[in-house]
């Protein structure tokens, strides 16, 4: 929202550009309606256009923890409720479409936590998500609350290495082409 827009009228404006697409004969587009993640509020539903223009659907969701000055937050914290709540919209396949977690800070780092252990994390909760296809790592810092996140899976040594271990080396997350 904040645009102008209402749920009806979101609806309305994907179902046109579709049909636009359609009555032009574009068959090389894929559809993906995404959302970000909102606790499982039921919210979502009223600005989901349908199936029938709809190829595939995804959720953006991050660990930005002492960045929004908010607790630490497994993957599985970020994403539980809004899956749920997506499975009862549809079952068409999910992408997790941005996710990213920020390194601990000192605090953070003292209970034990890690971006590179957020990682790991993510790489095992992702498969227990029967619909999810594809996951998108947001590869770069951002403006948080005036101040920029390092987002980059190289923002240390150890959060490259879980990359690799638990992402690219890892078979479960190489992609099979058509």
């Amino acid at each position: 929202k904040g645009q102008g827009e209402s749920p009806a009228t979101f609806v309305a404006m994907w179902q046109h550009v579709v049909n636009y697409f359609r009555a032009s004969g574009v068959t090389n587009v894929k559809w993906v309606w995404s959302a970000n993640v909102d606790g499982g509020g039921g919210k979502m539903a009223a600005y989901y256009p349908g199936d029938s223009y709809v190829d595939d659907v995804g959720l953006d969701g991050y660990n930005y923890a002492y960045s929004q000055s908010a607790a630490w937050q497994t993957p599985q914290q970020v994403f539980a409720a809004s899956y749920n709540e997506l499975e009862n919209i549809t079952h068409k396949p999910v992408i997790i479409t941005e996710t990213a977690s920020v390194e601990a800070n000192t605090g953070e780092a003292a209970q034990g936590l890690s971006k590179a252990s957020w990682m790991q994390q993510l790489s095992l909760y992702v498969p227990k998500l029967s619909h999810v296809i594809a996951l998108c790592w947001f590869d770069q810092p951002a403006m948080v609350e005036q101040s920029t996140v390092n987002f980059a899976v190289q923002s240390s040594s150890p959060s490259l290495g879980a990359w690799k271990r638990y992402f690219a080396d890892n078979p479960e997350y190489h992609g099979k082409l058509p």
